[in-house]
């Protein structure tokens, strides 16, 4: 499997490399710019490495009648070519994803790009903020009283590299049965909209758009509830459940502490949280808030275990990476970055059978290119030769 482009497409091809994929980076020759990008550490552009283990790496100017013959001679050995560059770009080349299928029919290329191969945005630029803008995504989350938010680091292009290691996987199934193979055009912004799905039937069945609520979420055909709770040492989740036995069991413990006396006698199977209007669902809220002051994050996390609560603590990001819950998953593996090894998420599912093998660190620019060009019969003085003449 080849890739080649921009940043979008590095998730994509990680993922098919950690499922056993051998997947060759095809970089311009002393790399891309990508690799320069802020946070360095141990010599490794942090962001870039994050989504290019398990790879190899050679270099070709595609731009150079040298570096373009190269890569078709790599092309024809390959299963899939993975790329990222603007619509436009490869065609420009002479590469045209329709042509290289022409001239091998068994090819799947994988085209992943902000707005797709068509279409008025088509070939507009795009960062992850702007796509997650175009979304919809943004206008739904924060505060009202605020601008719109977008989402924690770049959140967006992941969810684009996810489809498009699902449509080159389906794409390759296909080409299991009939041998053929086809253009997969993967458009950011239309998985960004894949994960803004509510929004769109809200408004398809109640005629209505979502405002920005903050951390607050909808409560059926009521109100909305807060969701967070600050404590003694931090911030817990909770909301009032819709189940009776649920709900009475926390505003018993609540009552015990002489806390929301008012809903002693409160009824949860008669009327539940899920059917309250917004001022009956603030004056519970108001009643019950003093309760989480009371404990600590683990003191009230210990009580939701016991009793059965849906209720968790914040965690910040340390505490986050340090959590029992991901060790005894074996969330966490190694991979060499620069001199030094350093802790990454290990493979993001878990088999019965045979797991992927361990994850390989990031090449360095044109590691491969001697066993890559060798294995098509290319000699250390022709390489030497291109490499002097700028190709790779």
């Amino acid at each position: 499997m080849l890739e080649l482009g921009g940043e979008w497409s590095g998730l994509a091809g990680m993922l098919l490399a950690q499922m056993g994929a051998e997947v060759i980076r095809v970089e311009p020759p002393g790399g891309e710019a990508a690799r320069r990008h802020e946070p360095v550490a141990h010599g490794v552009s942090l962001p870039w490495a994050a989504f290019n283990l398990s790879k190899r790496a050679v270099t070709a100017d595609l731009g150079q009648p040298d570096g373009r013959a190269l890569f078709l001679e790599l092309v024809a050995d390959a299963d899939v070519l993975l790329e990222s560059f603007p619509p436009g770009h490869l065609a420009a080349l002479d590469l045209a994803p329709q042509a290289l299928i022409a001239r091998h029919p068994g090819l799947i290329v994988t085209s992943l790009t902000a707005f797709g191969q068509e279409g008025p945005r088509a070939g507009n630029a795009a960062t992850d903020t702007t796509v997650m803008a175009l979304s919809g995504l943004m206008a739904v989350t924060g505060f009202a009283e605020m601008p719109p938010l977008r989402l924690a680091f770049d959140q967006i292009g992941s969810l684009g590299g996810l489809q498009a290691a699902l449509g080159t996987l389906m794409a390759l199934y296909a080409n299991g049965t009939d041998g053929l193979g086809q253009h997969v055009d993967v458009s950011v912004l239309d998985a960004a909209r894949l994960a803004n799905y509510r929004e769109p039937l809200r408004w398809e069945f109640e005629k209505a758009v979502e405002t920005r609520r903050g951390n607050a979420a909808r409560r059926g055909r009521g109100g909305f509830t807060s969701n967070v709770w600050r404590c003694k040492d931090g911030w817990v989740t909770w909301s009032a459940s819709d189940d009776p036995k649920r709900a009475r069991s926390f505003f018993d413990a609540a009552h015990d502490k002489g806390i929301a006396l008012e809903w002693r006698d409160h009824d949860f199977a008669q009327e539940l949280p899920a059917d309250m209007d917004q001022a009956r669902l603030d004056a519970l809220e108001a009643a019950v808030a003093p309760f989480f002051e009371l404990y600590t994050r683990a003191e009230l996390e210990g009580m939701a275990r016991e009793k059965g609560w849906i209720l968790i603590a914040f965690l910040d990001l340390s505490e986050a990476a340090e959590q029992p819950q991901l060790a005894a998953r074996g969330y966490w593996t190694e991979a060499s970055f620069g001199d030094a090894r350093l802790p990454i998420p290990a493979f993001p599912f878990k088999t019965s059978t045979e797991q992927p093998g361990p994850t390989g660190p990031a090449p360095a620019p044109g590691q491969d290119n001697a066993r890559v060009y060798g294995a098509l019969g290319k000699s250390a003085e022709e390489l030497d030769r291109l490499r002097a003449g700028g190709a790779i």
